[in-house]
């Protein structure tokens, strides 16, 4: 699904952003490398002096992140309630952490707890 998104340039632009709000890497791009043995589509990230780093590599929060980044296309983080300010107030990381975003899609589509919405 990622790669997906990331066909459309300012999708693939937000999401750049976003990781690099998000992780101490210096993420320059995001790479889609087949495995030669399996087919599988894997995804690593171009850092800004060139190196590719495998996803293998990245933390369970930055790929719990991008995981969510599905919800974030079917409906953009920004039209979530207080997105802007809290962005601004909290930064990326820290609403992550809180699991502010995931609160907020589940509120936002009248679902509850534990209910899998």
């Amino acid at each position: 699904m990622l790669k997906v998104i990331c066909e459309a340039p300012n999708r693939r632009a937000a999401l750049i952003e976003w990781t690099r709000e998000l992780t101490p890497m210096d993420v320059q791009d995001l790479e889609f490398p087949t495995d030669t043995i399996t087919g599988r589509v894997q995804l690593a990230f171009r850092e800004a002096n060139g190196r590719s780093v495998s996803a293998w590599s990245a933390s369970d929060g930055t790929l719990r992140f991008l995981a969510m980044t599905e919800d974030a296309v079917v409906r953009p983080v920004v039209d979530l309630p207080n997105a802007g300010r809290l962005r601004g107030s909290q930064g990326l990381g820290r609403l992550h952490t809180s699991g502010w975003m995931e609160d907020a899609i589940l509120f936002d589509t009248g679902g509850e707890a534990g209910d899998g919405a």
